[in-house]
């Protein structure tokens, strides 16, 4: 049986030729965080490298027409983005990718909820984030 979410995939692999894989998941500190108004920054090297800037899309009732068209927008030029109240979703250029990204965003999440409780998390310059994507040829 389909997701009910169909709208979303297909907006996305619509929108983004290079997109061969759609993940969506109920990440609980990706979720949390966006909740209370944080972003999703780069706090850690795997972060720089594998997400960019995390469009966080408002509630929309699930299954729509409307929050499938705002997803697929929100994904253009972005690897991830927040579902307000609901969770995550990833693409990427295989299953193993979006799964890669959904797993780095989860895990920067966490980082970024502990690191909140002493004092808040020290970013990665965007200077040296340059740099490490070129030395990796992100």
């Amino acid at each position: 049986m389909p997701s009910i979410e169909w709208h979303f995939h297909a907006a996305i692999y619509r929108k983004r030729a290079d997109a061969m894989a759609v993940l969506h998941a109920h990440s609980s500190y990706t979720t949390g965080l966006a909740l209370a108004g944080r972003r999703i920054e780069p706090v850690t090297i795997e972060a720089a490298m594998e997400l960019g800037d995390v469009p966080i899309i408002e509630f929309m009732y699930p299954g729509t027409d409307e929050l499938g068209d705002a997803v697929g927008n929100a994904m253009m030029g972005h690897k991830a983005a927040i579902l307000l109240n609901h969770g995550v979703v990833t693409a990427g250029r295989d299953l193993a990718e979006a799964i890669t990204i959904a797993e780095v965003l989860e895990a920067t999440s966490k980082i970024t909820f502990v690191a909140s409780h002493f004092g808040g998390a020290r970013l990665i310059p965007p200077d040296r984030i340059e740099l490490i994507k070129k030395l990796n040829k992100v």
